[in-house]
């Protein structure tokens, strides 16, 4: 069994129903559908209520921040409060130094409004970090963050030491058939605090991704750290499980 860890589903509109089927055909039980502002986060939920196999979040992509106020995640947590058995998590949110770095200030000062929202009512975090892993540790650290996952992960292997060392996890994704630094990633990160997302849609250079991509995803994983297929499933799937169905 399969789990695609981050996925923008409401991207996909009418072609919702046939992506979980693909999905489906290949072994994926759930698609963890990551949001991007308040209005995504409201699609992501009515997905979640409509489909049994997709598990939304809600939150506000560091990307989006110059365009909302701090007073977005106000109704990010009336959402919470109001579809509690629906909403397992909180993403895609955190900060970005590479693609942000005019609106920083923005982002910081919404990522710390997510994080005291994820802290209140115990969710764990979908994170987008690029640049800025150390403030991105210190400030989960600071709010007490049980469990984050720090998608797609690009970061040095001394961070991800200490990603391991307080229990987060990092996700890998199609970037693993091409890319050194997600394949050196992929390689070093522990199993058990290792996760397979798709990011889709998103288009890996050759490879358009969806849902469906994760089992691809592992059988290249399966390769780069020569271990079985059926292990890096089990592993993986009860790792998604601990962190979005708890």
């Amino acid at each position: 069994m399969l789990v695609d860890t981050h996925c923008h589903l409401y991207e996909y509109g009418d072609e919702v129903p046939e992506v979980l089927e693909r999905a489906r055909e290949v072994g994926v039980v759930y698609v963890v559908a990551v949001s991007d502002d308040y209005e995504s986060s409201v699609k992501s939920i009515e997905l979640g209520k409509r489909y049994d196999s997709v598990l939304p979040l809600i939150g506000i992509h560091p990307w989006c921040c110059r365009y909302v106020s701090a007073s977005e995640v106000a109704k990010l947590r009336e959402l919470v409060e109001k579809f509690r058995d629906y909403v397992r998590g909180i993403g895609e949110v955190g900060l970005d130094k590479r693609f942000g770095r005019r609106y920083f200030d923005r982002q910081l000062e919404i990522f710390t409004e997510v994080l005291k929202l994820a802290h209140d009512h115990g969710l764990p975090l979908s994170i987008h970090c690029i640049k800025c892993e150390k403030l991105t540790l210190d400030l989960l650290r600071k709010f007490d963050i049980d469990i984050a996952v720090f998608h797609w992960y690009q970061g040095s292997l001394k961070v991800l030491e200490e990603i391991v060392e307080l229990g987060y996890y990092i996700s890998v994704n199609p970037s693993i058939t091409y890319s050194r630094r997600s394949i050196l990633v992929a390689k070093h990160a522990p199993l058990r605090n290792l996760l397979v997302e798709s990011d889709s849609p998103y288009h890996f250079r050759e490879i358009s991704s969806e849902p469906a991509t994760v089992a691809l995803v592992v059988e290249k994983l399966a390769k780069l750290r020569n271990q079985s297929i059926d292990l890096i499933k089990e592993v993986l799937y009860w790792n998604s499980l601990r962190i979005f169905l708890r």
